[in-house]
């Protein structure tokens, strides 16, 4: 009988241990978020378009897939807002290709 309330024992001691782990893990999360929010946010600024406007479109180099992409703009422009569908997130008046 002292065995099994040895194991017992055994177990919450591991759950416990699990438990504080999991915690520290949670909290370690927790800070890398908010300073990774806090780096994004730095950079943020607020806008003030509106459908109607017109802006520039920015593509990242690393997001063109075709040869030459060096030697290609990274603004395009301007082009006409449609449609607001996010917080910055607007559908545009972009030619056909």
């Amino acid at each position: 009988m002292v065995d099994g309330h040895n194991d017992v024992d055994k177990a919450t001691r591991f759950i416990e241990q699990i438990q504080e782990i999991h915690q520290a893990v949670q909290e370690q999360l927790e800070k890398s978020q908010a300073k990774y929010k806090a780096r994004h946010d730095k950079h943020w600024m607020e806008h003030s378009f509106q459908v109607g406007d017109q802006v520039w479109l920015y593509i990242s180099k690393d997001k063109m897939q075709e040869e030459g992409k060096k030697l290609k703009p990274i603004k395009y422009g301007p082009f006409r807002i449609l449609e607001k569908i996010g917080e910055n997130a607007f559908y545009l008046d972009l030619p056909a290709l």
